[in-house]
């Protein structure tokens, strides 16, 4: 990628992760470059959720409590990912991206004052969110 092209790839992911993923708009702003830089680092971040409806949270929060071992940590009653604007659209400020190096990621995010459920007490390694939310 030649640097001239960084601000419109940024921008164009912005778009992306608000449209598809269902992040806030700017949420999406500050998750964009944090995606940028896990990649520059050779990471190989994958996004894995964005928005949850209330219904996906739910389901999410009965499997954990069912003993399914691909829910790892128990979901939030209140998530960041089941967010949405005044107007009822998703806007979700969590985010959760997969990456080679969790660690190396929860620091870049720390860098960026972007939030990772890696230092929880029971840690989420690819859940990001705005700490700000």
């Amino acid at each position: 990628m030649a640097v001239h092209d960084v601000g419109e790839w940024l921008s164009e992911m912005i778009l992306y992760l608000n449209k598809t993923w269902g992040l806030d708009e700017s949420f999406s702003d500050r998750i964009s470059r944090f995606y940028l830089y896990l990649h520059q680092y050779g990471l190989n971040p994958q996004i894995t959720s964005g928005y949850r409806s209330k219904e996906k949270q739910q389901s999410l929060t009965n499997r954990y409590f069912s003993g399914d071992r691909s829910v790892i940590v128990k979901p939030a009653a209140n998530s960041l990912h089941s967010r949405n604007n005044w107007l009822g659209n998703p806007a979700a400020l969590a985010v959760d991206i997969s990456t080679s190096n969790p660690e190396l990621a929860a620091r870049i995010a720390t860098a960026l004052g972007i939030g990772a459920g890696y230092y929880w007490k029971t840690p989420d390694r690819v859940h990001f969110y705005d700490e700000r939310g």
